[in-house]
């Protein structure tokens, strides 16, 4: 992020947005026990910053990776012939980027090791996203132990894409990573918190 003193803009990047998000879950998890509302907007941070991983991981040296089909044939056929009006770039899905990063040829670097439940989990951290960020006002309620299982799966995921070593396309600084190292150490004390504490089943709360 970039800022001076009387600027009327606030400058984000792809990777400062990525660290911005995962410090957000970190930030938000410290309080969650006594604050269950915060898991909508951890929720929303952690599938940001998966998907923002996700992006960055798939982008590759031409930047196309993680366009969607259309976008992405439309884009290369653009690099291959220079012309003054550049394509529209149009991200893909949530969901195509999570069944790209599991494919060697499209991945530079190793492909995560994930399981059929931890790959549903992903899924499932996206549908809530969803929930929150197209809700009616109205109740909802939600079983802490389903939230418990989809966000150690995503940090761990995030921290696979964003520190394994062998992806050259990579530009996160020391103080990113620094940054995101602390997020993640603070989200997983707050989900070991919340694991030994018997009795939690529900969180619940009135948008």
């Amino acid at each position: 992020m970039n800022s001076t003193e009387g600027s009327e803009f606030v400058h984000f990047d792809e990777y400062e947005d990525v660290v911005a998000a995962i410090e957000l879950v970190g930030s938000q998890s410290i309080d969650a026990q006594k604050r269950p509302s915060h898991w909508k907007w951890i929720i929303m941070a952690m599938q940001n910053a998966v998907q923002g991983a996700m992006v960055l991981s798939l982008s590759g040296t031409d930047g196309c990776g993680a366009l969607a089909p259309k976008s992405q044939q439309r884009n290369r056929a653009w690099l291959n012939h220079l012309g003054p009006d550049r394509p529209p770039r149009v991200m893909a899905s949530y969901d195509v980027l999570l069944e790209r990063i599991m494919k060697s040829e499209l991945m530079e670097g190793p492909v995560p090791d994930l399981s059929a439940e931890d790959h549903r989990n992903l899924q499932r951290l996206n549908e809530l996203r969803r929930q929150f960020a197209h809700f009616n006002p109205t109740n909802w309620g939600i079983e802490l132990n389903y939230i418990l299982d989809i966000i150690p799966v995503a940090l761990n995921l995030f921290e696979f894409l964003t520190t394994t070593q062998g992806r050259p396309t990579l530009h996160f600084s020391e103080e990113h990573r620094t940054r995101m190292q602390r997020a993640l150490s603070q989200a997983r004390a707050a989900v070991e918190a919340f694991n030994e504490e018997a009795g939690a089943a529900v969180v619940g709360r009135r948008l």
